[in-house]
């Protein structure tokens, strides 16, 4: 097994290529790039140069600091984004993996994790009269801006919302207690035992 060694600080190991990439970035390299290479006597190769369009207000091209949206472009912004919301569009969000799943009774839908999968699956299964839910309600965020939020589920059994949720945070403890009709918010324990919850929840 051959070994390769770092030119600078000695460092062993048995991979030439992982061996070259640690020297252009080895702390004991005089010309190191690593970090953007600000190393003494390392010149980037973008010193210099200029962006073919100017971005900013503080005169200072390739940045946006200082920069903000008018009254106007954030109305245009706004409009176009709730067209969006009306056509049925859905942003994706979250780090969760995102499922196709064609329900009989509830047609074919996207969901968000595995949880929202079994809450679809269950609801299939004991016939419920459920939906994607795709309406949007307004409600103030704690900073004071005004926003949309839209539950993931509709059964009308239970003539309320559904909300899957795991982690929560302020944000979303906002939207539920602002929320202007029924909501129920089901976490890690409901969705373990989907059975018991539903035999509460229509008694």
């Amino acid at each position: 097994m051959s070994i390769f060694i770092c030119q600078f600080c000695g460092r062993e190991t048995t991979n030439p290529g992982a061996n070259k990439k640690h020297e252009i970035g080895c702390s004991s390299n005089p010309n190191s790039k690593k970090c953007g290479g600000n190393k003494k006597g390392y010149k980037p190769w973008n010193t210099g140069k200029k962006l073919h369009y100017d971005v900013g207000t503080k005169g200072k091209p390739g940045t946006f600091k200082g920069k903000k949206h008018t009254e106007e472009t954030k109305r245009k912004m706004a409009e176009s984004r709730n067209a969006l919301y009306a056509s049925g569009w859905e942003c994706v969000a979250g780090r969760c993996p995102k499922y196709d799943y064609e329900s009989p009774i509830a047609g074919k839908i996207k969901v968000d994790g595995s949880w929202e999968l079994t809450f679809c699956e269950f609801a299939d299964r004991i016939q419920l009269d459920w939906k994607r839910n795709k309406k949007r309600f307004p409600y103030i965020k704690p900073d004071g801006t005004k926003s949309t939020y839209q539950p993931d589920f509709y059964v009308s059994e239970l003539k309320s919302y559904i909300e899957v949720k795991g982690y929560e945070t302020d944000l979303d403890r906002a939207k539920w207690e602002q929320f202007p009709v029924k909501l129920i918010v089901l976490r890690k324990k409901e969705i373990g035992e989907l059975d018991e919850w539903f035999k509460s929840a229509v008694c």
